[in-house]
């Protein structure tokens, strides 16, 4: 499998920023671009919710922890750290 080159450092781009470049940018390359950034941050919850169901699952199932649910749930952490969202979704 191909290795994938790490991104450069950046700054992460807020809420408030994607609201503005909506705004201020009415070309339509540039509104995908915010729709696709949005896409996937609310893809993001999606699938903390999806694994915090199968935690639970498991755990019912099971009475343990799997190791990939646990570090799945470390990666979406810190990605939802990244984009300032410090609250984990809760199942609706």
């Amino acid at each position: 499998m191909k290795q994938k080159r790490a991104l450069p450092a950046f700054q992460t781009v807020s809420q408030d920023e994607l609201r503005r470049i909506w705004k201020d940018y009415e070309q339509t390359q540039i509104r995908r671009l915010v729709l696709e950034v949005e896409r996937y941050r609310r893809l993001i919850d999606d699938i903390e919710l999806y694994r915090q169901s199968i935690d639970r699952a498991w755990k019912d199932e099971a009475g343990g922890s799997l190791v990939a649910l646990y570090r799945l749930r470390l990666i979406l952490k810190a990605e939802r750290e990244r984009l300032g969202i410090l609250s984990e979704p809760h199942d609706k």
